[in-house]
């Protein structure tokens, strides 16, 4: 009867076992689905195309990078260590936060945070959009904003390359200056870059989703989309 006993108990563990791991299995083909939902809903893409593959919207127009390099004489308050400087890019619906001074590789002095990094947005209008920066602190130091400023992407050269020092404007009326953010942008049409304009049909289609994928995840607050996409 013991031998009884244990037999069928392996069974039943055994089929239990069997039991969880396709309900695990279930569970990831389900968290898969949704995270490929809401990836497509960020960035509209156009129709599908003869070979599988998916092209982006004509509503798009082209690409702006903007590489965020440092700020200088930023009017933080508070001690060093309280102090942690941001960047908020803002273009339409689209916004993408940079990393915190902390958080990067490169030493600093105060008030003048490094940053070195890159994103990249979808335009849909040159003429008419806004590239917004928003300088950002610490809640500790007492002073979380720091100050804005803009940049109309009509006022790029014919090239679409532009690196400039901007002039930060004060959050509040009646701050004095507000020092000065570095940014290396840049704007190219899909006509300048056909690869990004082909449909991913080709042995070329996983790179190119593998940089869209990667852009939508430092992309916030995408358009069409309610939640946010990290």
């Amino acid at each position: 009867v013991s031998l009884l006993f244990v037999v069928q108990a392996c069974v039943f563990c055994s089929v239990l076992r069997q039991t969880c791991l396709l309900l695990l299995l279930l569970m990831l083909m389900l968290q898969v689905d949704s995270l490929e939902q809401a990836l497509l809903a960020a960035l509209p893409l156009g129709p599908q195309g003869v070979a599988g593959g998916v092209s982006l919207p004509d509503l798009f127009r082209g690409e702006l990078t903007v590489l965020l390099r440092e700020g200088r004489d930023l009017p933080v308050w508070g001690m060093p260590w309280q102090s942690n400087p941001w960047v908020r890019l803002v273009l339409g619906e689209q916004a993408v936060a940079s990393r915190r001074d902390s958080e990067t590789s490169t030493a600093s002095r105060h008030g003048a945070p490094v940053w070195n990094q890159e994103v990249q947005f979808l335009v849909e209008d040159p003429d008419k959009q806004v590239l917004e920066v928003w300088v950002n602190d610490s809640h500790l130091t007492g002073r979380p904003k720091l100050g804005r400023a803009r940049l109309q992407l009509r006022d790029l050269p014919p090239d679409g390359r532009l690196s400039l020092w901007l002039p930060l404007e004060p959050v509040n009326p009646g701050q004095g200056p507000q020092g000065e953010v570095l940014l290396d942008v840049t704007f190219k049409t899909f006509e300048d870059d056909e690869q990004v304009r082909a449909v991913w049909g080709s042995g070329d289609a996983p790179r190119r989703m593998g940089r869209w994928m990667g852009r939508l995840r430092v992309v916030t607050c995408a358009r069409r989309v309610s939640r946010c996409v990290v």
